[in-house]
């Protein structure tokens, strides 16, 4: 997803685990009742079009401002220092 998103190109993904919250922290996305094929492909469907060049930009952005590495990177230090203090 993180992957995607860093290109301005957003997810279909199903309602489960972690997704439907990426997806709310993104700003971009769309999720699907899991396990339903009929649901996916409706999904598939009503997203095809759904994309503009604002929202990919706006997905590209959220993606570096939340996931980036300058981001993750320092909380990442902070919590493998606090497991070793």
């Amino acid at each position: 997803m993180l992957e995607a998103g860093l290109v301005g190109v957003p997810s279909l993904v199903p309602d489960h685990g972690a997704f439907p919250e990426r997806i709310r922290e993104l700003g971009h996305g769309w999720t699907y009742p899991a396990g339903s094929p009929p649901a996916l492909c409706q999904a598939m469907v009503e997203s095809v079009n759904a994309t503009d060049v604002q929202a990919s930009e706006q997905l590209r952005r959220a993606v570096q401002n939340n996931f980036s590495m300058e981001v993750t990177g320092p909380k990442i230090s902070r919590l493998m220092t606090s497991l070793i203090d």
